[in-house]
């Protein structure tokens, strides 16, 4: 029987919709594998629950972390999956110590599969995966290989496809039960011996990158520029992919020594800001001590830290003290300007008198009620008795101008020179500048003359304190005689 048009026209259209419903059953059953991933992946977040933690974190990016965990074991071989884990663990510094001592540790290692898509590929080969192309469309198959940026998948028809460049690519790979699955968050696997069946505890000990603290000061100068307050924060940073509850917590404050293979800039991008200070924190509830030959600061009740985070504690009481302002010229610095700074001595005398970490500190002024910013520095790690200059910025009335007025060789090995810089002062109060002037060369080196008397002389440079008066000059003129 001869078929009509309209006849095939409705097959095509019957095939067509047995074709579309195969396809809604295969998306449906894609998705049942995705909702069935990610039920998993609840799962194994609870396996086993980290208690008593406690973090020692450095300013070197760097923190220890150890924490209690309970388990139960059967009679014989075991394995355990530790997870909830820092993404930026070091796994070569994980240790164990088990409450029952007979339990024997066979082994451990770390995994991690969604570090980075090269080992997420690597561990899918022989699974079906989809992948996104913005060009070839929507590739699926069997995933056959994986070889730097390229992969290859060889799709349903038995044909190859070639992706040469899958970054920016997204992926749907399927899920399966085989031994071979992603591990799809940081987790230690343990094989234990254990002698009976029992409910025990483990101390799990490691150090993870990731974890930060700063100090960082307000320094508040007073109306009459003799005195300053100063206040401490530590500055605590969490971007190591976990977060910490109810933690026990030490700063370690000093230079730790660390291979050059173990340091890793993460960056913090994105990170929350949590204030639980105000500026001027009048208490602190860390607790000051040495340890080896740095400082520590333990925090006297339990802390949380959320992962992408930052939290602002008060580490010391705020302190004030005498402080002196100086005018600085150092001509290879600044040709014509003249540096402010200001010093303060870290005593018990002068109001301060504790170890400083290196940090940030911010300057303000109090004028009329209000704080104004003045300027802002770093300062090194400073023990108490030791000085603490801050450079604050550039004067706004006071020029200097340094010319050579005369150079010339004196003999085969030496050569004298003649300097002189002048000094404006256009203040309205008298000031003293502290002039330093370089060594310029690698030679011995000795002022002839000047007039103005040195006031400190070493081998690299030489000082000046030259005075000038309120909307006066003055200058600085001396010989120096270089000899080789």
């Amino acid at each position: 029987m001869q078929r009509s048009l309209r006849d095939d026209i409705r097959d095509r259209e019957t095939s067509n919709e047995s074709r579309e419903t195969r396809s809604e059953q295969q998306e449906r059953t894609h998705k049942m594998k995705l909702m069935i991933l990610f039920l998993f992946i609840s799962l194994l977040g609870f396996t086993v629950h980290a208690q008593n933690v406690f973090l020692s974190i450095t300013q070197d990016n760097l923190a220890l972390v150890k924490e209690t965990r309970s388990f139960s074991l059967k009679k014989g071989s075991n394995s355990i999956a530790f997870s909830n884990l820092p993404l930026l663990l070091e796994p070569t510094s994980v240790n164990f110590i088990f409450k029952d001592q007979s339990i024997k540790l066979l082994e451990h290692y770390f995994a991690y599969d969604l570090k980075n898509t090269q080992v997420m590929l690597e561990k899918s080969v022989g699974k079906t995966i989809r992948a996104l192309h913005p060009e070839l469309g929507t590739v699926q198959g069997k995933l056959i290989t994986v070889q730097s940026r390229m992969l290859v998948i060889e799709s349903t028809d038995g044909e190859l496809r070639v992706i040469t460049d899958y970054a920016g690519i997204q992926f749907i790979i399927e899920k399966s039960t085989s031994q071979e699955d992603l591990v799809t968050q940081p987790t230690l696997f343990c094989s234990l011996e254990s002698k009976s069946n029992s409910d025990n505890t483990v101390e799990i000990s490691y150090l993870t990158t990731g974890l930060n603290w700063s100090a960082e000061y307000t320094a508040i100068i007073d109306e009459s520029e003799k005195e300053m307050s100063l206040s401490t924060r530590a500055v605590l940073s969490n971007y190591s992919g976990k977060k910490f509850l109810d933690c026990d917590l030490l700063l370690l404050a000093g230079d730790i020594n660390r291979r050059p293979t173990l340091r890793r800039g993460v960056a913090g991008a994105g990170i929350q800001q949590v204030y639980e200070a105000s500026n001027l924190a009048s208490e602190s509830a860390f607790k000051e001590s040495k340890i080896f030959e740095y400082h520590s600061y333990r925090l006297g009740r339990n802390i949380s830290l959320e992962n992408q985070q930052q939290k602002l504690l008060p580490l010391y009481p705020v302190q004030k003290t005498d402080i002196s302002k100086i005018y600085n010229y150092h001509y290879q610095k600044d040709p014509t300007g003249i540096s402010v700074m200001i010093s303060a001595l870290n005593s018990t005398k002068s109001g301060l008198g504790h170890p400083l970490p290196q940090g940030t500190v911010r300057i303000y002024k109090a004028n009329d009620n209000q704080l104004l910013i003045l300027g802002e520095d770093n300062i090194p790690h400073t023990p108490k008795d030791e000085k603490i200059e801050l450079k604050i910025g550039k004067a706004f009335d006071i020029m200097a101008e340094r010319k050579i007025l005369d150079r010339k060789r004196e003999g085969k090995n030496n050569e004298k020179m003649k300097i002189i810089i002048d000094f404006r002062n256009r203040k309205d109060e008298d000031i003293e500048i502290l002039v330093t002037e370089p060594i310029t060369r690698r030679y011995d080196y000795r002022i002839l003359s000047s007039n103005i008397k040195v006031h400190n002389k070493e081998a690299k440079q030489v000082e000046f304190i030259v005075p000038v008066k309120a909307n006066q000059t003055n200058k600085l003129e001396y010989e120096i005689l270089y000899s080789w």
